[in-house]
């Protein structure tokens, strides 16, 4: 019942996103991101089971999250040229604090949603979480610069962007896959499902 109520309420939170953007209150939704990133983590996290150390895993890799997007901001490494926008909230050396967040909100949802394909191949598991991380990159990517959160140099992000995406991820889940159980999380599968339709909502419903 908690996990029904949780997806529901996640379902309704999203659903406001995309038409608030549309609305006369862009900025404000725009502002609000971090906080959407927060919520998600939040659903997450609550209908997760967690040991002490898949904590630390997470722990782990907000900060690296963190740190390959800094370098990837001050050198083009690994993902291409880019640049974080104003609506990702407060940054540090030009990435925001939150992206950290992000990594670990979608990489853990990714290998607890690979759950749903292979219960015991962890091997597989593990190539599932990068396809669903490569996906969700996908569809964000020609919407990004619409809801103020980052920009590629030129004519957008390329080969590399996806290369790097996916190298990152398969580090990540490394780590994950060997911490997180088997169990099959349906609010790890809703907020996946919720970013794609969230994302892919801008491109067959254009803000501009």
């Amino acid at each position: 019942m908690k996990q029904k109520i949780i997806i529901g309420v996640l379902s309704i939170w999203y659903l406001v996103g995309i038409i608030g953007f549309h609305s006369d209150f862009f900025y404000v939704f725009s502002v609000l991101t971090p906080l959407n990133m927060m919520l998600s983590f939040w659903a997450l996290y609550v209908t997760s089971k967690k040991s002490d150390r898949l904590k630390l895993v997470l722990l782990l890799i907000y900060f690296v999250g963190l740190s390959v997007e800094i370098i990837g901001i001050n050198t083009g490494i690994p993902f291409g040229t880019y640049v974080y926008l104003d609506g990702l909230g407060s940054k540090i050396m030009g990435t925001p604090l939150v992206i950290g967040l992000n990594w670990v909100l979608l990489s853990w949802a990714a290998v607890q949603s690979a759950s749903y394909f292979s219960i015991q191949n962890k091997l597989f598991k593990w190539a599932i979480a990068i396809l669903i991380m490569l996906i969700i990159d996908m569809v964000m990517e020609p919407v990004a610069p619409d809801l103020r959160m980052w920009v590629f140099e030129g004519s957008g992000p390329g080969f590399m962007n996806y290369l790097g995406w996916a190298l990152v991820s398969a580090l990540v889940h490394g780590f994950l896959v060997r911490e997180v159980d088997d169990h099959r999380n349906h609010t790890a599968l809703a907020i996946i499902g919720l970013q794609i339709i969230f994302f892919s909502s801008f491109q067959f419903w254009p803000l501009n």
